[in-house]
């Protein structure tokens, strides 16, 4: 069975009768519109189409009193709420146990129970674990077994592993119970709770841990923000639909946190140490960064802390991430340009934007459809009408003949059938309803959301066995009309638009649409909009008034419902600091008081529901193509998440600081284990202008996924309709596939250990105290420094070349050594199309010829660059494999270079059929007197004395077997001692 939509039957009459006033409606708004599309075409110069998008036919609308709910007043601002830390009495330990492995304890409540924000546990025990040398993990646990943990088979915890001499130390005191985490190697105090009380109850945990004056945090997201935090914010976890809210609960959540100290004698340290904090939890929950604390309040669950030593930011970064699950390896095609756009209303739109790319010479890897491609917004469906079995057929065979690739959006939520409507047939929602898959109300009913399509259900991806057969099914069929090559997992959080279920009642209005898009195109531009596009767009001032949220107190009558061990779990007592578009925790989202099958409640789970649909698609991948990498984008992300999916930051807005937050999210998901990740370049949300998309396009093509996104009411913005933006692109892009064979080695490296793929500058300067803030930069692995124009009007950007005054930074257009001051703030020239770039000394970087595909590029020749540390030495390595889930053939290759000779040799069968044609050399201080390979193989080779590059070319002209296999030696100076 094929879930093709069956089409409801109507009679034509009565059809278009019922719908009079609607299509008068649309007549009348159709003709405004055409008289603002002539008004717009006057004064838009565009190179290919009109500016404004398409208008789209009028759908019924559900009534927007659905999202209404009781607005919550946070606890944390709320200057008469009880404090606790006050209040409650805390715990003392005893039956303490020590053992090789860690300790064991009973807590006992040392008080009268407080009862703030739940109720107390009397009795708690205590576990410290050493995990491994750099891991130590502490947790708290009720004794009654009543609190939420998260089970192994749906999220596995860090696994204690032979440890023989651990770097920490864990110390006590037992009456009160207090705690600290020491580094043995400086005695540095990592974490401590001395003079801080610890709170368990059943809806309010609570530990707390002293700071350094001024201290350096990272992570704690999703988020938008600077990279470093500051110690005066509130960050709170709760997992919802918001388009990137600056400062406040999005996406995802991950509880993790990197701090770094640079000494508490700021002038005697030579060097920085790093450590990470976990709280393993899928709780709500505050995190309060204050200036002497750092404090946890978490709506229920247990304690469940892991300390990672480090001693650098990447080694506490790798510790944390191998312990969470390392990063899925993608496919080589994932790191191509991807380009997408909520508008493509057919399947001749699809084609066009990849003929007109094509015609650009812009290189273009991966087309998307967002809900376009779906029948009435449904999920596993085509649109017949406009994208037809048999079209998409014909134009995926076209596109995969070009070795591109298609990805369609999945959403989470499941369209409802209209009950009194029998024509009104959705197959994937009847086969979920014969499985048992959706989640329910506490009454055991269907919990029903409103998404795109209108009334909807979700599936219950927890401990459900049956919701994985039922995806595995839909994803077969589905298979069957459109030949996929991965899925784009969107609105997963999860998002709903009604708050609390919007109930059975409503199922037969469907089909339902919430929002309607008729002549409502997008007026805003980015910043210095009127100065630079006065003849490029619309004349429109991008300004807008911002409305003055009220935060009322909770209102008096907030509903109490008691679940089966008496919590108010959709009000809970303790109220988190949730964004202020929100009202309480079921805005935008699913209600607390979800139950799923296995009678779990989303209160203790609502952060793990993105996570367990990203699972469950994984596994249906594997089921249908076995051994062969599944490639998913998610937009919910929860620690562990990297292991099956990349991710890119949501509903972004076409503006600069948007463009500019875009590299302080990249960074953060390398802490959290998701490498694989971008943003909407160019934005969603709103109107780009080609100053923006050229600037924003160029800086995409150096984060790990680069994907060009924007939704239906604004312009089209691909890179091809300005030409000052198809210029930039191509010049990026073909940057990005030169660079193919190094990308391609740091995702591996992300996913053996951990290590991020791209980094702030003080993860791989840690000596430099003064880089703790930069996230306007960023390197490109270890050796490529990105100095992106993040502020509209201007052709120049500051940056800093980091480093000591014996680091060597050499510019990437031409070579040549960059003679500045290191670490000094500089002023380089950024004319639009132009992106600083800067290759460091120490590196050697494996290329190719870009082709128009990442498969083209590959058949092309390989290159060498390597630039030489101001001591003459490189290193690098490549690593390439037959791109299987599990690879049989793989192939590491070590490069390194000392007294000027370049070593490279290699392990593994996997055979490179390109050849090497050329090494470029950089910092050869003289001109060598003899150049030669340690095989019989010719040498052509030049030497410019202005830029002291050495140059060995046509090599693959005389390749012999050994520089096939990468085992080799090129030695340039054994005659000439200057070098």
């Amino acid at each position: 069975m094929h879930y093709t939509q069956l089409r409801p039957v109507h009679n034509r009459w009565s059809y278009a009768i019922s719908n009079v006033k609607e299509n008068l409606w649309f007549i009348l708004l159709s003709s405004l519109g055409i008289l603002f599309i002539l008004y717009g075409a006057a004064f838009a110069v565009v190179t290919f189409t009109p500016l404004v998008p398409s208008f789209i036919s009028p759908k019924q609308t559900s009534a927007p009193d659905l999202a209404d709910g009781i607005r919550q007043w946070p606890t944390v601002d709320n200057a008469s709420a009880p404090i606790a830390q006050e209040l409650c009495p805390g715990y003392y330990s005893e039956n303490v146990v020590r053992t090789t492995n860690g300790i064991t304890a009973w807590l006992r409540i040392a008080g009268q129970p407080c009862n703030i924000y739940g109720k107390d546990y009397n009795d708690l025990i205590l576990n410290v674990t050493y995990q491994t040398d750099n891991r130590l993990n502490v947790r708290i646990t009720d004794s009654e077994d009543i609190q939420y943990v998260i089970p192994d088979d749906v999220a596995k915890a860090p696994v204690a592993e032979t440890n023989t001499a651990q770097k920490y130390e864990f110390e006590y005191n037992t009456q009160p119970f207090e705690f600290w985490v020491t580094r043995r190697s400086d005695g540095d105090i990592l974490f401590d709770t001395r003079g801080t009380k610890l709170i368990f109850e059943d809806q309010y945990l609570e530990v707390m841990t002293k700071m350094e004056p001024n201290y350096n945090l990272y992570g704690l997201g999703e988020v938008i923000h600077e990279l470093r935090l500051g110690n005066n914010l509130t960050r709170a976890m709760w997992a919802t639909d918001l388009s990137n809210p600056i400062d406040s609960n999005m996406y995802g959540s991950h509880p993790v946190y990197l701090e770094t100290r640079y000494g508490g004698d700021l002038q005697s340290r030579t060097t920085s140490t790093s450590h990470a904090v976990f709280l393993r939890s899928s709780h709500g929950m505050d995190v309060l960064l204050r200036p002497e604390t750092l404090s946890y309040r978490v709506l229920g669950g247990i304690i469940d802390l892991y300390f990672y030593l480090g001693d650098t930011a990447i080694q506490a970064i790798q510790q944390y991430v191998s312990s969470i699950g390392l990063p899925a390896m993608q496919q080589y095609w994932v790191l191509g340009f991807h380009q997408c756009r909520w508008g493509y209303k057919n399947v001749n739109d699809l084609r066009d934007v990849v003929k007109l790319y094509r015609e650009a010479n812009i290189p273009l890897e991966v087309i998307w459809s967002d809900l376009d491609y779906m029948y009435q917004y449904r999920d596993w469906t085509l649109d017949e009408k406009n994208f037809h079995p048999d079209e998409m057929h014909h134009f995926l065979e076209e596109l995969h003949a070009n070795n591109q690739y298609y990805v369609p959006i999945i959403d989470a939520g499941i369209y409802a059938g209209n009950p009194t409507n029998l024509s009104d047939v959705y197959d994937p929602y009847t086969a979920g309803l014969d499985k048992s898959i959706y989640a329910l109300n506490p009454d055991s009913s269907l919990y029903i959301g409103n998404v795109w399509p209108g009334y909807t259900t979700f599936p219950d991806f927890y401990r459900n066995a049956n919701t994985l057969k039922w995806w595995i099914e839909a994803m077969r069929n589905f298979s069957t009309l459109v030949d996929y090559d991965g899925f784009w997992l969107d609105m997963n959080e999860i998002s709903t638009f009604c708050t609390g279920s919007c109930g059975n009642d409503k199922l037969s209005d469907n089909p339902s649409c919430l929002f309607d898009f008729v002549g409502s195109p997008s007026t805003d531009y980015p910043e210095g909009f009127n100065v630079t596009n006065s003849t490029e767009g619309f004349h429109a001032d991008s300004a807008k008034a911002v409305m003055a949220q009220i935060m009322p107190a909770v209102a008096p009558d907030a509903p109490v419902q008691l679940d089966k061990i008496g919590r108010n779990v959709n009000y809970p007592p303790y109220k988190i600091k949730l964004a202020e578009e929100l009202l309480n925790l079921a805005s935008h989202t699913l209600s607390p008081n979800v139950t799923h099958h296995d009678g779990t409640l989303e209160y203790d789970i609502h952060n793990l529901y993105a996570y367990t649909e990203t699972m469950t698609a994984y596994k249906s991948f594997l089921e249908l193509r076995p051994n062969k990498r599944p490639f998913l984008l998610t937009r919910g992300t929860f620690p562990g998440s990297g292991s099956y999916a990349a991710h890119w930051g949501g509903d972004n807005s076409s503006k600069f600081y948007y463009m500019a937050f875009s590299i302080p999210q990249v960074l953060s998901f390398q802490i959290f284990g998701i490498p694989v990740v971008g943003v909407d370049t160019c934005g969603f949300g709103g109107n780009t202008d080609f100053e923006l998309c050229a600037r924003w396009m160029q800086l995409g093509a150096f984060l790990p996924f680069y994907r060009n996104h924007n939704e239906i009411t604004s312009i089209p913005q691909e890179a091809y309709r300005w030409s000052s933006v198809a210029e930039a692109s191509r010049i990026a892009i073909n940057i990005r596939y030169s660079l193919l064979p190094y990308w391609y080695t740091l995702m591996y490296r992300a996913h053996v250990d951990g290590t991020p793929m791209v980094r702030a500058l003080a993860w791989e300067f840690p000596n430099e105290e003064a880089l703790k803030d930069a996230d306007r930069q960023f390197l490109v692995g270890s050796a490529i420094l990105v100095t992106p124009v993040l502020e509209p009007l201007v052709t120049t950007v500051n940056g800093v070349f980091p480093g000591s005054r014996n680091d060597i930074w050499y510019d990437w257009y031409n070579y040549t050594k960059i003679e500045v001051p290191n670490g000094k703030n500089v002023t380089m020239d950024a004319p639009l199309g132009h992106i600083n770039l800067a290759v460091r000394g120490g590196s050697i970087l494996p290329m190719q010829e870009p082709g128009y595909t990442t498969t083209e590029t590959r058949k092309n020749s390989l290159k060498l660059l390597v630039a030489l540390s101001s001591e003459g030495v490189a290193q690098g390595e490549i690593y390439l494999d037959d791109e299987a889930l599990v690879p049989a053939s793989t192939l590491n290759v070590e490069m390194t270079v000392a007294d000027g000779s370049l070593s490279v040799r290699s392990r593994g069968k996997f055979v490179i059929t390109t050849m090497l044609s050329k090494i470029t050399i950089l910092g050869v201080t003289s001109k060598p007197k003899r150049v030669h390979f340690d095989s019989p193989v010719v040498v052509n080779w030049a030497y410019d004395e202005t830029s002291r590059i050495l140059t060995i070319f046509d090599i693959d002209k005389f390749n012999g077997s050994d520089l096939k296999s990468f085992n080799w030696t090129l030695t340039w100076a054994e005659s000439d001692t200057s070098t």
